[in-house]
């Protein structure tokens, strides 16, 4: 069976391991068929390519929550979303129902799959009274 390690940045080891909530050294990501396999010094995880994507999508929504969403009164469809806690603040702007934001997780998720949502797109759908993206465009 052929293995291929995951290289581009929306699945890192850091980011795997954060999500997990817990700290391992030398983690490695490898995807096969339809499963992805974690394993490095005291873990070793298959997990579903659907359940691990929807890690990444749960830690996104729970970061959004303690964010603030602030909609831009001169421009249709944009918002500045701030962490309060960080004092750091992008840019969020829906285009023909695709979120936009200037962060590196987005343009890490746009740039492995030509689209993405991170936690500031999340802040403005929860700030905008939705719960997914596809909530957001079906409604």
């Amino acid at each position: 069976m052929t293995t291929r390690k995951v290289s581009n940045l929306i699945y890192t080891a850091a980011n795997a391991a954060r999500i997990l909530g817990k700290r391992f050294s030398n983690l490695v990501i490898e995807i096969w068929a339809n499963v992805v396999y974690l394993h490095g010094v005291k873990l070793s995880r298959f997990v579903s390519k659907a359940a691990f994507k929807q890690m990444f999508v749960d830690f996104r929504k729970a970061g959004a929550k303690s964010l603030t969403v602030t909609q831009n009164l001169f421009v249709p469809n944009a918002y500045k979303v701030r962490n309060e806690t960080k004092g750091t603040a992008y840019d969020v702007v829906i285009i023909n129902q695709n979120f936009t934001c200037a962060c590196d997780d987005y343009i890490a998720q746009y740039t492995a799959m030509g689209k993405g949502v991170c936690k500031h797109g999340y802040a403005v759908l929860n700030h905008l009274g939705f719960t997914s993206l596809a909530d957001y465009i079906n409604g």
